[in-house]
């Protein structure tokens, strides 16, 4: 290969070679071309079908930033290579191939990681290697440190908690401190170090919001929701912005949701039958789908309606228990299936104590049975594995007869 010119190699041949775009022979050939014709090596890399203009931009900008020391060369291969495959800009490519990165040049989490050290969670060098890491990758301090397995995620949340609570003037930076450290030296939780130390917990829990409802979903991680919870406190900025601007949902969603979690709110629906719409929502293919799901809305309440009905009346006769309901819902949400098949298939109810539930609730409706009776009839006929019209006839209860 021959030897190019400085400021050429360092703006777009090494990028391009190592992403895979080129190979040296092409390079060689272009840059030959290239000073031949008196033009820029980018518009022969272009002119050959190698790299469309707006890979070379971004080749040029990833160039400034790691001879910057903003981002690692591998980073900078990464976020060229998915501009030229997916034809999206850089900023685009940066924050979807990382949903936590963020620009060269913003502010680090000094308050943070100062609290960190502050309370002996992590040691002055170790800060300030997680600092310097953060500087490179454009990671947050904090998600950095538990890649470095200084920290834990748990440990982190207690600190951006910690953090928000100082910010928000709950706490005094020394309590926030003293808390943090008894929790770490006790081995027990920073709620608990609080109260140990009659120390103010105003606003330490947070409620059922968006974040907690995308990852109830399986839209964004536990991870993910961390990264983004501390953008939001560090940049301050909110939420919805942070999971707008890295890509981990779309306005779209963020509207959707947001609109889901007001009928949470105002009781409409449940927390699980909202994730369950949202799930809906991630897997449409077009905004008509997505209007579509949204206008048929009152359908899939009623029907998850019916559903938790069925499930209140086996917990209210006994069949079935909370606890085996605690235990089958993160299942159900897991594999995007209904509560009722998921207590089936885990063997927790059979199909045909389902069926008699169902009839159950056809007779309830009707009128002819009241709720006590339902319940009564519903686990006699479970316990005695007999069909649900005869338990009716067994207890003179079936007045009017009604098909099922």
């Amino acid at each position: 290969m021959i030897e190019l010119p400085h400021q050429i190699a360092l703006q777009i041949g090494e990028l391009a070679i190592r992403g895979g775009l080129i190979t040296p022979q092409h390079l060689e050939d272009a840059v030959r071309l290239a000073e031949k014709m008196n033009i820029s090596l980018g518009r022969v890399l272009e002119m050959n079908g190698f790299m469309s203009e707006n890979a070379v931009n971004a080749a040029l900008i990833l160039r400034k930033r790691v001879d910057d020391q903003d981002m690692h060369l591998e980073a900078a291969i990464k976020a060229l290579v998915y501009v030229t495959q997916k034809g999206v800009e850089l900023e685009t490519a940066i924050r979807q191939l990382n949903p936590a990165m963020r620009q060269p040049g913003q502010k680090i989490a000094h308050k943070l990681g100062e609290l960190m050290a502050g309370a002996g969670i992590v040691s002055p060098q170790q800060l300030n290697q997680g600092l310097y890491n953060s500087v490179n990758t454009g990671l947050p301090l904090g998600m950095v440190l538990v890649e470095m397995d200084l920290v834990s995620p748990t440990v982190l949340e207690w600190c951006l908690t910690a953090q928000r609570l100082v910010r928000d003037r709950t706490l005094l930076q020394d309590q926030a401190m003293q808390a943090l450290r008894a929790a770490r030296l006790r081995g027990t939780t920073f709620q608990q170090s609080l109260i140990d130390h009659h120390f103010p917990a105003t606003g330490l829990q947070r409620p059922f919001g968006i974040g907690e409802l995308l990852v109830l979903a399986s839209v964004i991680t536990e991870t993910q929701l961390l990264a983004a919870r501390e953008i939001e406190l560090v940049d301050e900025k909110r939420l919805e912005q942070v999971l707008f601007e890295c890509g981990m949902a779309s306005e779209f969603m963020l509207s959707a949701s947001q609109q889901l979690l007001s009928m949470v709110a105002e009781g409409v629906l449940f927390e699980d039958q909202a994730a369950i719409i949202v799930r809906k929502l991630r897997c449409a293919v077009s905004t008509d789908e997505m209007e579509y799901i949204l206008s048929n809305l009152q359908q899939e309440i009623e029907t998850e309606a019916e559903r938790i009905e069925i499930i209140d009346l086996l917990k209210n006769c006994g069949i079935l228990s909370s606890d085996e309901i605690e235990t089958a819902t993160p299942i159900s949400l897991q594999n995007r299936c209904p509560l009722i098949k998921t207590l089936m298939d885990s063997g927790i109810v059979s199909e045909q104590t389902i069926q008699s539930a169902y009839q159950c609730k056809q007779f309830v409706e009707t009128g002819v049975l009241d709720s006590e009776q339902a319940a009564i009839a519903l686990l006699y006929t479970v316990e005695h594995e007999m069909p649900f019209v005869e338990t009716l006839n067994h207890f003179g209860w079936n007045r009017t007869f009604v098909t099922v």
